[in-house]
């Protein structure tokens, strides 16, 4: 009866990714803004960080990156803590039946 493990570790990978990109759509929302704001604006002191030209696919190219490197330390997140909880669920499991 309930879930297997791997209905469990599917869950949780499933939720973790989708709050991920749920966050991250503003987050490029607002960082394209700011591009085209650097772009259309010129070179300001408030909005200029870097010496590089702003372009879509430079854009593109680093909120792919920056999702995958988070998405990875979800997925690590996760499956680390998914091991320790089914090795103590087990072991409870086993000394709760010898009781």
């Amino acid at each position: 009866m309930g879930s297997t493990k791997k209905q469990i570790f599917c869950l949780l990978m499933g939720e973790g990714l989708l709050l991920l990109t749920l966050v991250a759509l503003p987050a490029m929302i607002v960082c394209y803004n700011v591009g085209i704001a650097e772009f259309t604006m010129g070179h300001t002191e408030l909005i200029t960080t870097w010496p590089v030209e702003w372009s879509f696919l430079r854009f593109l190219l680093g909120s792919l990156g920056a999702w995958l490197l988070i998405a990875l330390m979800v997925v690590i997140g996760i499956w680390l803590r998914h091991g320790r909880l089914s090795r103590y669920s087990r072991q409870r499991r086993c000394t709760k039946n010898r009781m």
